[in-house]
């Protein structure tokens, strides 16, 4: 059995598992690619054409403390107040 995967937009949407010729079952316009000889494939990965890759996955922002958001508070503040004039 052989697994394809669906490429729209250089992302894999979907994946397929078929003894059948994957280019009878769908309308020629949807892109398959096999994916059998590359283990791990899965929806979300991207596809440049030759090979699925999993996307990087960096991580997330490290949020501003209570502090550090008081002291933007109070340096906007100052910033409003000397706009106003006052």
């Amino acid at each position: 059995m052989r697994t394809y995967a669906r490429i729209q937009d250089r992302q894999v949407v979907e994946l397929l598992s078929t003894d059948d010729d994957i280019a009878t079952l769908f309308h020629p316009s949807l892109r398959w690619v096999d994916v059998t000889d590359q283990p791990g494939v899965t929806v979300g990965w991207l596809h440049d054409g030759r090979a699925a890759t999993a996307p990087v996955v960096t991580a997330p922002e490290a949020l501003p403390t209570i502090d550090e958001l008081r002291l933007a508070f109070a340096q906007l503040e100052a910033r409003l107040r000397r706009l106003a004039g006052e």
